[in-house]
């Protein structure tokens, strides 16, 4: 065996400048950096033959101190940090002390620089991390030069490999482009020296100019901006993109439109790559069958949620929440791409389907037992007259059966219109801020990432199903799960829920609550009880999509439900005992508040299953029409949950070796049971 021995210090050095500088704009990227933590204004570049045979980086900064200059092509020699705790606040682009190393090893290298207190500039050539002679006095402006000349002049390998000198080119004139739009109050000037193709930025701020001179008028014509801030998630996001149009239907010029695509991201204002990121807005333009040929994100995001030590380019970071920040930025971007279209979202393939008959007359038939309590008899109105109003609104008649509707009474409609008190609706809105934040700095990211990584195997029933991780195979407590999602999903809906118009239906609570059981508790039908559903009614419809109003008789009708996920319907049986646990809220000492009617609607919506006949989700849910109760957990509940559910830290047990996810319990793993067949 070959003795191990210690690499000697130049080749450690060489190995290492060959992952930081990989190609000519690799090294113009580190120099163009250091300006700029330089504070500089003004930045002037020159490169000749893509690079490779010279490198020139002037700026206007605060230039580099002479004691300074005998070590500063030394690697890990840097001004960012002293100690390795500085990188948890890393604000700056450099912080390794690799760059003018690494460029020194494989270019001759020479700076010249002056800080604005001494009375000249100096100057120095370096080699191979050396200073090469002394640090000799010069004239010069302030700020600081740097030229690299003979780039790669000792790794012929490297060097033969850039053959084509047009290219190398390009990657330097779109690393500049690149750090011109992020910057645009800073002065760029790039002169190629062997080609005709310069430009300069003025500096004054305006980024769409920079866009419009760098990358072509066209992109700003008719262009689409937006912010976004989640204190929750730590991060605020400007975006900037051409206003997307349709795609080309001729397969030839829509892949010419794809290859000029435009995507510049900057995280921390460094320029990384972010493949889910450009994943997800890809997928959102796919989703509408549109094209954006230039899209500028810039996100900022805590510096201490956020590891920037990640690889020596710098080109990748790691920062927490990533699946969720995406998400995030997605769901905002999807709508701006739906507003910008003139989609209206009734139509929107991505909303919720509704329908609204423009005559409608209904009537509920009420038995004593809840499995006959809604019978409807044939609709008599065609299809292709109803007419689509609102997207929010949803009818049930998505889930009956055609022979399950009927029309007999006219329903005396009235317009909901908020009269609500201020002082109430500001409470109401502390309140549901307060509720948000609770939920979104008390998540755990590890059950985040463990949900995410699960798959569904099968359902015991609806309120327990089997999913796999990796090796192990686990049984969840479904319910438990289901129901936090619901709860969350009634406190983020705050004021934006969809609706289910219950408005053909004639559904009178006094009704719906004759066939709650015996065993419920019915103390709070009381006169009292309804006059404060009636008097809390607007704000109930406005907030939470529960929608009420007083019909024939003096009676209270109910007219709107709200709608948590597309393509789930709630299990009706619950629905009396939902009614009832809402005059129970109004009669409390608090009355009615945003915490005490979300988990009111995260008992209605979650899935029993006492309410389960077969197959079906509900008895009053025909099978023919809608998914079974296991398709609906597998490809409707599960799908959504993975995005949004935002799990308590609570259910995370780390007092043992191993983390426990209580909601999960764990049956068995592949290694355990090939050690059981393994006997056999």
């Amino acid at each position: 065996m070959a003795e191990i021995r210690r690499l000697p210090d130049e080749v450690v050095a060489r190995i290492a400048a060959g992952e930081v500088v990989v190609r000519a704009a690799n090294a113009l990227k580190e120099l163009i950096e250091n300006s700029l933590d330089a504070g500089s204004r003004s930045i002037i570049i020159k490169c000749e033959r893509g690079g490779l045979d010279l490198i020139r980086v002037e700026d206007d900064g605060s230039g580099i101190r002479k004691e300074c200059l005998p070590i500063v092509c030394e690697r890990f020699t840097t001004s960012k940090l002293t100690t390795f705790d500085d990188l948890r606040n890393m604000r700056t682009f450099g912080f390794r002390g690799e760059a003018l190393s690494a460029l020194s090893q494989v270019s001759k290298v020479s700076i010249k620089t002056k800080t604005k207190d001494e009375i000249c500039a100096f100057e120095a050539s370096y080699i191979e991390g050396q200073l090469v002679g002394t640090v000799k006095p010069s004239s010069g402006l302030n700020g600081t030069l740097i030229i690299a000349t003979e780039l790669f002049y000792n790794w012929p390998a490297r060097l033969n490999g850039f053959k084509n000198i047009a290219e190398e080119n390009s990657r330097i004139a779109d690393a500049i482009t690149r750090f011109a739009v992020l910057r645009p109050d800073v002065s760029f000037s790039f002169c190629r020296g062997d080609d005709r193709k310069n430009f300069r930025t003025k500096g004054d701020g305006d980024r769409r100019a920079v866009i419009a001179a760098l990358l072509g008028s066209h992109l700003t014509k008719d262009m689409l901006e937006f912010t976004l801030n989640d204190s929750a998630l730590n991060f605020s996001l400007e975006c900037a993109l051409t206003r997307p149009t349709s795609a080309a239907t001729s397969t030839a010029v829509n892949a010419k439109k794809l290859r000029g695509k435009t995507f510049f991201l900057f995280i921390n204002n460094r320029i990384v790559l972010c493949n889910a990121l450009r994943h997800a807005v890809d997928s959102v333009f796919a989703a509408h069958a549109v094209i954006s040929p230039f899209t500028y994100m810039s996100i900022q995001i805590d510096v201490t949620c956020i590891d920037v030590n990640v690889h020596p380019t710098k080109e990748s970071v790691i920062f927490l929440n990533e699946d969720l920040i995406i998400e995030c930025i997605k769901e905002k971007l999807n709508m701006l791409v739906k507003d910008s279209l003139n989609i209206s979202p009734a139509l929107s393939s991505a909303s919720q389907p509704s329908c609204k008959t423009s005559s409608s007359k209904s009537n509920l038939s009420v038995a004593s037992s809840q499995s006959n309590a809604l019978k409807n008899s044939p609709l008599a109105q065609r299809p292709q007259e109803t007419v689509r109003t609102d997207h929010k609104e949803r009818t049930l008649e998505q889930f009956m059966s055609p022979k399950s509707r009927s029309f007999a009474v006219e329903l005396i409609k009235e317009e909901v219109q908020p009269t609500m008190v201020k002082e109430l609706e500001e409470l109401l809105i502390k309140e549901f801020q307060s509720l948000d934040r609770e939920i979104k700095t008390s998540f755990s990211p590890e059950f985040i990432h463990f949900f995410k990584k699960t798959v569904f195997v099968g359902a015991i029933d609806c309120e327990r199903i089997l999913m796999q991780n990796g090796p192990d195979l686990f049984i969840a407590d479904f319910y438990r799960l289901l129901w936090q999602f619901f709860y969350e999903m009634a406190v983020f809906g705050f004021g934006n829920h969809g609706r289910f118009d219950l408005q053909a239906y004639n559904l009178r609570v006094e009704d719906i609550l004759a066939t709650l059981p015996l065993s419920a508790n019915k103390t709070f039908h009381t006169e009292e009880a309804f006059s404060r559903l009636t008097q809390n009614k607007d704000w109930l419809l406005q907030y939470f999509g529960i929608g009420f109003v007083i019909g024939e008789g003096e009676k209270l009708m109910l007219t709107v439900l709200p709608s948590m996920v597309h393509g789930f319907c709630p299990q009706l049986e619950y629905l009396p005992l939902f009614l009832n646990e809402l005059l129970a809220i109004g009669l409390s000492q608090e009355g009615f508040t945003v915490r005490k009617i979300s988990v009111a609607l995260a008992n209605f919506f979650v899935l029993r299953s006492k309410y389960c006949i077969g197959t079906s989700p509900s008895q009053l849910h025909p099978t023919e029409l809608l998914p079974t109760w296991r398709e609906l957990i597998q490809h409707v509940l599960l799908p959504k949950m993975r995005e949004h559910l935002l799990p308590p830290r609570t259910w995370v047990d780390d007092s043992g070796e191993e983390k426990i996810f209580t909601p999960f319990v764990q049956l068995t793993s592949t290694s355990q049971l090939y050690k059981v067949f393994e006997r056999c």
